[in-house]
């Protein structure tokens, strides 16, 4: 059983998501939803579906949505990203190297059982994204088309990281968006302002005096230039710091 689903911006990479103990779990046929059936007992039956692909990172920003079709008897749904060893009978963020932001408390956890304030509670009919913002080196969550909160990402989850979602009690169900619709969220202006705020940061850059730009540079023009110069370094570092996956 697995879900699957495309990314925005044109992105090659085909997501499918596994859950480990399919005794817990029902995933509807398009692959694109999954349902919590059994009857949670204690904290290690958790129903966790992973991508089986990394979040690519040879891009501005990444971000995948989850609308709550049925929050369930207990609304314990989370959203976040783990990575490649995740234990998948454990809820996102109790276990290092992952983070996830939970729907009964809106708290967010980072490597440990106990949670920060970080947001409002999600339930039914809501939908709720994550996404990572490489430019920043930031983590973002949204619920119904505004950001919630973002925070840095820490060095121990500078490695392949997957989207992730988990269910925790009886009839949670849940549909995932990795782009083959529209997102609630607007990403579009979203990375727009992110450009912005480099080429701000570019223009803001004191330059020496004496600088000479060339016979076929204005002032306006060099700082584009530099703009340009600076994108590009910034995606490739960004990709050979994060790219481990190979």
């Amino acid at each position: 059983m697995v879900l699957s689903g495309g990314c925005s911006g044109g992105c090659s990479d085909v997501f499918t998501i596994s859950p480990s103990f399919i005794p817990l779990l029902v995933v509807a046929p398009n692959k694109l939803s999954v349902k919590y059936t059994a009857v949670s007992l204690h904290g290690h039956d958790v129903g966790v579906v992973q991508a089986n692909n990394p979040v690519p990172v040879k891009r501005l920003v990444y971000y995948f949505e989850i609308y709550v079709k049925d929050a369930g008897v207990k609304g314990q749904i989370a959203i976040g990203f783990t990575s490649e060893g995740f234990k998948m009978r454990r809820q996102l963020g109790w276990e290092v190297n992952s983070c996830g932001y939970h729907g009964d408390d809106g708290r967010l956890y980072r490597g440990q059982e106990k949670g920060d304030a970080f947001g409002p509670t999600y339930t039914t009919g809501d939908t709720v994204g994550g996404g990572i913002n490489f430019a920043s080196q930031e983590f973002f969550f949204t619920k119904n088309g505004a950001i919630v909160g973002t925070f840095s990402k820490e060095k121990e989850m500078n490695r392949c990281l997957f989207p992730t979602i988990a269910v925790h009690s009886q009839n949670e169900e849940v549909h995932v968006n990795f782009g083959q619709k529209k997102f609630s969220f607007d990403l579009k202006e979203y990375e727009a302002q992110e450009r912005l705020k480099q080429q701000m940061t570019i223009e803001n850059m004191p330059l020496p005096p004496n600088i000479s730009y060339g016979y076929f540079f204005s002032p306006s023009a060099f700082m584009y230039f530099l703009f340009c110069c600076f994108t590009c370094l910034s995606i490739t570092v960004t990709y050979w710091i994060f790219d481990v996956c190979g």
